[in-house]
């Protein structure tokens, strides 16, 4: 009784043709697939007012799914707050690994505008977890956060380091190609505190802890882009044994003062969702429904459209109020 993986991340949307336009011209994802789901299911499992309408885009970077909701509805959706900060607890990005960082950004694609890293850092040789990490941080152009990330060769999953040099030196010739970047390597969400957050992920959903340790200095602070950075980062995968998709957990002990979500709206920009197949729905639905975090979970319904080809499915969210929705056959 666990998830078995993480199908895709969700990031919601208001106009998702530009946006998955976006993110396959600068990004080289593939969009897969567009569905406009006809039932009202999905404005079902997440909560939403009945008037919403969604519009699924589908997209695909190396093995990983990013999915765009074009929410639409009579209020409209409420963006990102102009003053997020890394360490506010509606923080959620994707990590995009790339083989060449340099050769990801030659094209302009972090505008000063969009950035929140001041530059590419290096993370240093004394923290030994992280050395050799070429990494940004930047935004999308509805203020969603993402983060570009090169390993060096004695870290990341193996998939990360598949490529060869004659490969590398092939991205522009083939149009087929993701270009330099690879794929998502996790969803890093921000939190308060590092216990409970495992208490949902690890206790209830059965993810496994892979690592993790303190990032602070100069180099944090420019990458983060706020200052005197303390956070403890937790690596959690669904499996131990696989080369899949994870969840970073970010609980920042300084700088002080990230801001929570008490009353989360499904028409938030913020509000992504992961969707997470479950070896057996039922028996997660009732670990979390009889958890502290019930009130959060909704039933289990029918989704009549299908969602990624599972047929039934929850919604509901972890300590700090991020979403998840847990699918099943």
């Amino acid at each position: 009784m666990a998830i078995k993986k993480i199908v895709s991340v969700v990031q919601p949307c208001d106009n998702g043709r530009a946006i998955s336009q976006w993110y396959c011209k600068e990004l080289g994802f593939k969009l897969e697939s567009q569905i406009n789901n006809s039932e009202n299911c999905l404005t079902k499992l997440i909560g939403g007012q009945q008037e919403i309408t969604i519009k699924r885009f589908v997209l695909r970077l190396g093995d990983e799914k990013l999915e765009l909701w074009e929410q639409t509805l009579p209020e409209g959706n409420i963006p990102i707050p102009l003053d997020s900060t890394s360490n506010d607890l509606w923080f959620q990005h994707i990590c995009i690994v790339t083989e060449n960082i340099e050769k990801s950004l030659k094209k302009g694609l972090v505008n000063p505008q969009d950035t929140i890293s001041t530059n590419t850092q290096t993370l240093p040789e004394w923290n030994r977890g992280a050395s050799g990490i070429k990494a940004i941080k930047f935004r999308n152009p509805i203020r969603q956060p993402l983060e570009l990330l090169q390993f060096p060769e004695d870290k990341g999953n193996n998939r990360w380091h598949v490529h060869s040099i004659h490969e590398q030196e092939n991205f522009d010739n083939d149009e087929n190609s993701t270009g330099p970047n690879l794929g998502i390597d996790h969803s890093a969400i921000g939190i308060s505190d590092t216990k409970e957050s495992l208490r949902f992920y690890q206790e209830l959903l059965g993810f496994h802890v892979m690592g993790g340790g303190i990032n602070y200095g100069l180099e944090q602070d420019r990458l983060d882009g706020i200052k005197d950075t303390h956070v403890v980062i937790t690596s959690l995968r669904p499996d131990a044994k696989e080369d899949v998709m994870g969840i970073e957990l970010l609980q920042y002990e300084r700088p002080t003062g990230g801001r929570r979500r008490n009353l989360p709206k499904a028409n938030e920009i913020c509000d992504w969702r992961l969707i997470l197949e479950a070896t057996d729905l039922e028996k997660i639905h009732k670990k979390i429904k009889e958890s502290e975090w019930g009130s959060e979970c909704g039933p289990i319904i029918q989704l009549y459209d299908g969602l990624n080809g599972y047929q039934r499915g929850f919604h509901s969210r972890d300590p700090d109020k991020h979403a998840i929705i847990v699918v099943g056959i």
